[in-house]
């Protein structure tokens, strides 16, 4: 119980006492452990791996076609640009995307990553249309889709989102975003990537 305890304020000190239930949970009957042996495990947890390899065809700036479902006669299609690149010494990719929705200018930003401690792949959505974020976690096929689940806030509670990341090719993917709204899972945005440059 006592290494338990430190490892909960060490985390907290380090600013990441969010995972501390997590990576707890692993260590769960291992007291036996000594504090070296702790340490040492969290310091591999916290490396980049191959995982994170995997989606170093993200990184670059690209055009992007973003096509919306269900919002009147037809789908509206919207040009914009997104930026993608590895921070945090590779842990994380940071999206930039720049476009307009109706007219009206639209910003946003995201973290892709994958989490050693839970074994998915994960992504977090921040914009300029809503105060919330929109977090999803899931795997890669091996086709390299990656598919997500998870939810959007809204006024009447939660809405269940699904998203699909797919390779066409090394300078072009898609991504597709589903909702159930109460109806069953509906495709509402469809996202098609052209790479400008690396």
């Amino acid at each position: 119980m006592k290494i338990r305890t430190t490892i909960i304020a060490l985390l907290a000190t380090a600013g990441v006492a969010f995972t501390a239930g997590s990576l707890v949970a692993q260590h769960e009957g291992h007291d036996e452990m000594n504090m070296d042996e702790m340490m040492e495990m969290y310091m591999k947890l916290a490396q980049p791996g191959p995982h994170h390899k995997k989606l170093d065809n993200h990184i670059g700036e690209w055009a992007q076609t973003i096509t919306h479902y269900g919002m009147g006669e037809g789908p509206e299609i919207t040009k914009g640009t997104i930026s993608s690149k590895w921070i945090l010494d590779g842990r994380y990719i940071l999206d930039h995307v720049v476009s307009e929705f109706r007219g009206v200018p639209f910003e946003g930003f995201g973290l892709t990553g994958y989490d050693n401690t839970t074994k998915e792949y994960f992504s977090t959505w921040i914009d300029t249309m809503g105060t919330g974020i929109m977090l999803t976690r899931g795997q890669m096929d091996d086709s390299g889709n990656i598919v997500q689940t998870g939810s959007v806030p809204t006024p009447d509670g939660p809405l269940p989102v699904r998203t699909v990341v797919s390779p066409v090719n090394n300078d072009k993917s898609s991504y597709t975003m589903y909702m159930d709204m109460g109806a069953g899972e509906m495709k509402v945005m469809e996202i098609e990537n052209i790479r400008v440059s690396h």
